[in-house]
C-alpha cells in the first residue's frame, strides 16, 4: 500500500504505528503527515525506528535527507 496516500478515512483509527520502517521510507515526512490525518484527534502515532548506530548494524549508508532525532 502507499504509505503517503492510504485509501482510509480521516481519523478512521485510534493508533497508528510505524515499526523500524520510516528509515526506508522515500518520502518520511508525507508518511508521518498521513499517519495524522488517518488517526483519531486524542489518538496515538507511534513511529519506533532505528538510530544512527541501528542502520549501520544492518548495513545501511548514511542518508543526508532523513533526519535522526
Amino acid at each position: 500500500m502507499n504509505a503517503v496516500k492510504t485509501p482510509f478515512e480521516e481519523e478512521k483509527f485510534d493508533a497508528v504505528f510505524s515499526y523500524h520502517s520510516m528509515h526506508d521510507m522515500p518520502n518520511p515526512h508525507k508518511v508521518i503527515k498521513e499517519m495524522f490525518r488517518v488517526c483519531m484527534k486524542g489518538g496515538v502515532v507511534v513511529i519506533s525506528d532505528l538510530n544512527a548506530r541501528g542502520r549501520r548494524e544492518y548495513g545501511h549508508k548514511p542518508d543526508e535527507k532523513f533526519l535522526l532525532v
